[in-house]
């Protein structure tokens, strides 16, 4: 069954530019989707509670909404042959340390929940994020053209920088999970390495990405 579903390249994959360009390509040379709107765009207080409206009464739900504000993303609605489960699949476990590390979080997300995509989960859920987006965030639907035209672009501007800085973060971030050390010893160290990737970021939001981290680990 074709199914359309909603993608979101979170801000950790939007900031650290090589990594978004990273994660574009591999949907754009996947041929068993089409993404059919493609839009940046930074998302209001407003629009991240209501994304996240199911988790409002959860512990964590401010952290989710303050993580989704921290700078743009790039929304993507992409149509294909069971679009959903094979997405899903395809981006791997929710908390980047347990995913699979030929998927997209196993590769390039963080920790825990700051995890670089979203996708929606099943049917319902994609047509209550594609149609609160739409109306919010102006996603619309482009003609193939324009959508390979806008994603062709963002790659061949990001792409050429190669600095992932991945595996040493997540390294820093597994030390201070297991108790081995304290995020306080490493957060300039966490700042060099993200400067790093979040090339035209200026240094306040590189500093609250850090706090975002900092706060994830510390539950």
């Amino acid at each position: 069954m074709r199914q359309n579903t909603l993608v979101l390249l979170k801000p950790d994959a939007y900031l650290r530019r090589y990594v978004g360009a990273c994660v574009l390509k591999e949907f754009r040379e996947n041929k068993m989707f089409k993404i059919k709107a493609f839009k940046e765009i930074t998302p209001s207080q407003s629009l991240a509670e209501k994304h996240y409206e199911v988790h409002r009464e959860k512990p964590f739900f401010k952290k989710l909404v303050e993580y989704l504000t921290l700078g743009p993303v790039i929304a993507m609605v992409i149509e294909g042959e069971e679009a959903i489960s094979s997405i899903r699949l395809m981006l791997g476990a929710t908390f980047s340390e347990r995913a699979a590390p030929n998927t997209i979080r196993g590769k390039y997300g963080i920790w825990d929940g700051i995890n670089v995509v979203h996708a929606s989960d099943g049917e319902e859920t994609a047509r209550y994020e594609i149609k609160l987006w739409c109306e919010e965030a102006g996603v619309k639907e482009l003609d193939e053209n324009s959508v390979n035209y806008l994603i062709d672009n963002y790659i061949n501007q990001w792409f050429k920088i190669k600095v992932d800085n991945t595996l040493k973060i997540r390294e820093i971030c597994r030390l201070i999970s297991d108790g081995k050390s304290r995020i306080e010893k490493h957060e300039l160290e966490l700042f060099k390495l993200l400067r790093e990737e979040c090339v035209d970021s200026d240094e306040n939001r590189v500093k609250k990405f850090v706090k975002i981290i900092a706060d994830t680990l510390q539950g």
